[in-house]
């Protein structure tokens, strides 16, 4: 069975829809196929910086296992059997429909986090295009998180992945919805009594309100509360806190507002 880099050699070598279609060629089962091409995806990010084809992977990976959880939701359940001499039942439709969606919904995820600006990634430069797909990708996430029905901190981290994008839009609109998304987000964290996780959406939130002209009063005060607190934390808070720096050094230069379009540093 070919691996992400054969996966991505091939994408290379001929095209990107080849490889895709080396991948869900039956029979194998599409979980297997899409578990596949997100691999492949996280391949091409983490290993090359290819966010072209780290998009196209992705992008197919969620395409191909919503289409097969469509599918398994027309399945019917196979009947139910206590004979132990009768082969054993065909998979539950609906856990397979399941566990479909749950790989749709980290490959969104990780879409929508490859290609976001605020990282600061080294090799990674998403333009527009790049931006639109993630902020797509990132109301999706949203939509399955709900649709799977998981707990509050996987909703505070979906609510805040849509922020994400929406402070990072070109578009001044969707920018002023962001910090609406942030307090969602902060609201369900500590709703289920992630603190940390709280303080990152609060910090969010004020990095909103400063990225608005006319920056909103206390927003300065509410970002650094937001540091202090993360970096006070016991797990993870001062990698949190880093990444709010970076956010900000992003999105806001110093004494300033919102600098328009992001523009991520080139490789070195």
């Amino acid at each position: 069975m070919a691996g992400p880099s054969d996966i991505l050699d091939r994408s290379i070598d001929e095209d990107p829809w080849s490889a895709v279609e080396s991948v869900v060629a039956p029979p194998v089962p599409p979980l297997v196929a899409a578990e596949r091409l997100l691999d492949a995806a996280r391949h091409a990010y983490w290993d090359h910086r290819d966010l072209a084809r780290t998009r196209h992977f992705a992008q197919a990976a969620a395409q191909h296992a919503l289409t097969a959880a469509t599918a398994a939701d027309a399945t019917p359940p196979a009947p139910a059997t206590d004979d132990a001499e009768r082969p054993a039942a065909e998979p539950d439709p609906a856990a397979a429909a399941e566990a479909l969606r749950s790989i749709a919904k980290a490959a969104l995820h990780d879409l929508a986090s490859f290609t976001w600006p605020g990282w600061n990634q080294d090799g990674i430069c998403p333009d527009a295009a790049d931006r639109a797909a993630g902020r797509a990708a990132a109301a999706a996430h949203l939509r399955l998180t709900r649709t799977l029905a998981r707990d509050d901190l996987a909703l505070a981290r979906a609510h805040r992945l849509l922020g994400m994008h929406r402070l990072a839009a070109d578009r001044s609109d969707d920018r002023a919805r962001a910090a609406g998304s942030f307090a969602r987000a902060e609201a369900h964290a500590e709703a289920g009594g992630h603190g940390a996780e709280a303080a990152l959406s609060a910090g969010l939130r004020a990095l909103a309100d400063l990225c608005e002209p006319g920056a909103k009063s206390g927003a300065v005060d509410r970002f650094n509360a937001a540091v202090t607190r993360l970096r006070e934390a016991e797990k993870g808070g001062a990698a949190l806190a880093d990444q709010l720096e970076t956010a900000r050094r992003r999105f806001v230069p110093a004494g300033g507002t919102w600098r328009g379009e992001v523009r991520p540093r080139p490789p070195r």
